[in-house]
């Protein structure tokens, strides 16, 4: 009865690790430092769709330039806008985005400076 509960559960076990998901990278380390625009990359290193649900910016001196509900397949890529209005700029030198998405875990943070 043991061996029967284990190999039950080892089935159960490889069909979790086959599930199809999407799997969020930011790439902001290379953030093309303009003036007043900043680019960064969103891929997808999953198996599934992932789906761009909603996003925030810390700064209103921000326009982020990126589509709610916007899916990037697996293996895809996007490149985001962040527009910076410099006349609303406060006294802090970062700027902290969350994108949140369908995949586990729902929010990406990062931030970038000025």
């Amino acid at each position: 009865m043991k061996s029967k509960i284990s190999f039950i559960l080892i089935i159960f076990a490889l069909a979790a690790c086959k599930q199809k998901k999407p799997q969020i990278f930011v790439d902001y380390k290379d953030v093309n430092k303009s003036d007043t625009i900043r680019h960064f990359t969103i891929y997808n290193k999953g198996n599934a769709p992932l789906i761009i649900e909603n996003f925030t910016t810390s700064c209103e001196c921000t326009l982020l330039k990126l589509e709610k509900n916007q899916i990037i397949n697996p293996n895809e890529k996007i490149i985001a806008d962040i527009k910076i209005d410099k006349s609303k700029v406060g006294t802090g030198n970062q700027i902290f985005l969350t994108i949140k998405t369908n995949a586990v875990p729902r929010l990406t943070s990062f931030h970038f400076n000025l």
